[in-house]
This record gives C-alpha cells, structure tokens and sequence, in this order.
C-alpha cells in the first residue's frame, strides 16, 4: 500500500507540476458475505475504490485549461475530461459516451443492464460564449478512420460519425431543451446509412407547473420518417387530511424507438391517472384508477386500480394492498398482498404474503439482527421471492432459505 501511495503521489504531481493547487478525493465500498442455503455454502465478496482529483484551472494562451482524471482500484490512471474555457469558446473533450437530449440521442439498453449505452466512444462539445445556450457535439462513432501514412480507399465513407446539438433556454412559464443530430448509423467505414432527428421538450413552471410536452421526430433508416408527441399534465390538491391527484397523459409515435440511437418507447396511448391520499394517524388509505386507451391493443380499453391501508404503531409497522390490473377484465386477474414488520433494535422480523385470484398463494419470512455497525446477519423462509431476477417477489413451489452473514463499508 505504501508503493501504491508513493506513486500516486508521484503521478499527480508529474501531471499537475504547473497547477496551482490540487484536490484529491477517495471514495468507494467494500462489501463481504457469507450465504448459506439449501444448495451448500458460499463466500462472496467485492470492492470499488475510485479515486479522482482536479486541478484548480490554470492560465493558458487563450484562456484557462482544466483537466479532471479518475484512478481505479488496480492504479490505472484516466482522463475523465479535459476542458478549455476561454473568452470567446469552451471546448470540453469527454472520453466515454455522450447523452444528448431526453429519448432519441441517448442509446438503447442493448445488453439489458438497465443502463442507456450512449453514443459513441468519446466526444468533443463547443459553447461560444455569445450562444452560451448551444452547444455543437461531435461524436466518435468510428474512432479508427484516421490514417495520415496511408491513403483513403475509394469504398470508404468519409463520415461515419456523429454531429449534433444541444439547446435549453429558461422562457419563465417553460423550460425549453432541444436536442438534433444527424449521424451515420451503419457503423462502418465502408458504407452509409445516414439518419438525423430533432426532439423538443418543454416544461412547465410556475403558473404551467406540472405541465409537459415533447415532441420528436427524424428519419430513420429502417421506417424513413419516424415522429412523435407526449404530453402530460400533474396536478395535486391538499384538503386538510386528504390529497388528491390528477395526472392526464398523451402518447401518439410512429418509429421513433427504429432510430439507432433512440431509448424512446413507441405507443398510442391516452390515460389518465387519479390518486386519493388519506392521512389520519397512524392509519393511511390510497387510492389510484387509471384509465387508459391504447390505439394498438386488441382490446383497447383498460383501467387499473389499486387500494393501500398501512398502519404504524412503533415498533410495529403493517400494510395490505389489493391490486386490479384492469377492472375491466377483474375475474382474469387480480391480487392482495400483506407485510407486518417489528423492529426492534437490533432486531427486525419481517412477514409477507401475497394472494392471486386463480388461487396461488405464497409467504415469506425473515429475522434480521444488526450485530454492529456494518455487519448484518439474515435468516430467511418463505415461497416469495425473486426467483428470475427481474426485482419482483414471485409465488414459487419450492419454498427457499438460506442465512446470510454481510458486511459492508462505504469510504
């Protein structure tokens, strides 16, 4: 650890000898567990260390020169960004993917992760200060078309790449952002499949609070012309111990979800979400209905609705739900779903049971105990849990256990 120290120390130095000054900063988690089921034993364990330091900018020709890098737990140094911010322009040079607008510059979730991927591999963005309001993106898409010992081939592309723009202005009842591109899709130097698109968001404020409106469009390579519009509106009432609210949305796209960077969802769809909130202590009942007209649903017609009451009386906390995916079609599908805690320091004890209407029915229960600060000990039994993995407790046949021994630590 002490070699590690001195060349950090050493590296910072070299890369910063003319700062004026400079900020280190350490942070991460460490995290170990000891799990025991009905499968056999297991330990586990991770860390993640990231270390980051700035420089104060420095004077340069024309301006001033800052550069942030970041440090990975194994000594890798790297650039996170480089920016030059003069008089006249900011030029700022990012080595990761970009992210522009709301939906159709933001990149898909290709491997699933929950995590949009950006655009490109890195990118360069310019402000002049007159416009501060706009700024002009390239991004690397291709990032090895350049060979200055060797001359171009007639099959390549010359642009292969991507250029766009950014735009936010307050018009004090809205927020006006913007967002345009146009970029070669194909991601090859050989061919062209050129695709652009444009997206305007508005945001309501004060009177126009709560209001929204976006609107997309663009031309893609696999529908051509592609467009879109969303519009929504929240509004919430206090009456004493009652609070209600309305939420009406719009949806009405044509392709945009085909445009190769768009995390943009397509639908035509009308709804119109209503909650009532009742609070008299220590009992609280909700209620939500929302309608909703699909154009493209074979049955076109839904609404939902759900009902809360939870109760808290320390040390004991308890909630039941009852679930209606569409009043519509109640006897196809419908559930009811309880949980009762007791805390206790250091104990928790912790119950759920989940109820659906063609009669499957499941339970869990568990017993936590901190044991101190960081190092938790779990025991846990039950038929619902998350069996698939996609963040929602399932009914199962097999009941599950297991007991676990954790500890983690944030620095």
């Amino acid at each position: 650890m002490r070699k590690l120290l001195v060349v950090l120390l050493a590296l910072v130095v070299g890369v910063f000898l003319y700062a004026e000054n400079v900020t280190v900063s350490w942070s991460g988690s460490a995290k170990f567990t000891l799990t025991v089921d009905e499968n056999g034993a297991d330990i586990d364990g991770s860390i993640d260390v990231d270390v980051t330091w700035a420089p104060s900018a420095f004077s340069a020709a024309a301006g001033k020169v800052s550069a942030s890098f970041g440090l990975g737990f194994g000594g890798g140094a790297s650039l996170s960004e480089l920016t030059f911010d003069g008089e006249l322009l900011k030029v700022s040079y990012v080595p990761g993917a970009a992210s522009l607008g709301s939906y159709l510059f933001t990149g898909k979730d290709n491997d699933g992760d929950g995590y949009l991927d950006g655009v490109g591999s890195d990118y360069a963005s310019f402000t002049l200060k007159a416009v501060d309001f706009l700024t002009v993106y390239y991004v690397d898409i291709l990032d090895s078309e350049v060979n200055t010992n060797a001359g171009t081939p007639a099959e390549a592309s010359y642009f292969d790449d991507f250029v766009g723009v950014t735009l936010s202005q307050d018009l004090g009842v809205f927020d006006l952002s913007a967002a345009g591109a146009f970029y070669d899709s194909d991601a090859t130097n050989v061919s062209s499949a050129y695709e652009y698109g444009a997206e305007v968001s508005l945001e309501g404020a004060e009177a126009l609070d709560g209001l929204s409106l976006w609107v997309g469009f663009g031309n893609s390579t696999a529908s051509g012309t592609v467009y879109g519009v969303t519009a929504s509106y929240k509004y919430s009432l206090d009456v004493d111990i009652v609070t209600v609210g309305v939420a009406p949305s719009v949806k009405y796209s044509e392709g945009l979800n085909t445009l190769v960077y768009s995390s943009f969802t397509d639908g035509k769809v009308v709804s119109a979400e209503v909650t009532v909130d009742v609070a008299v202590d220590p009992v609280t009942l909700g209620l939500e209905v929302t309608p909703e007209y699909d154009l493209e649903a074979s049955t076109p017609l839904s609404v939902y609705f759900d009902a809360t009451l939870g109760v808290k009386v320390d040390p004991v906390s308890a909630s039941a739900e009852f679930e209606v995916p569409d009043v519509l079609t109640f006897a196809d599908s419908w559930n009811v779903s309880g949980n009762v805690t007791v805390d206790v320091a250091p104990v928790s004890v912790a119950a759920n049971v989940l109820y659906l209407n063609d009669g499957s029915f499941g339970y869990n229960a568990s017993v936590s105990l901190a044991v101190e600060e960081g190092l938790d000990a779990t025991v846990f039994y039950g038929t619902l849990f998350d069996a698939d993995a996609d963040g929602v407790a399932n009914i199962n046949t097999d009941a599950q256990w297991y007991a676990q021994l954790s500890y983690s630590v944030s620095f």
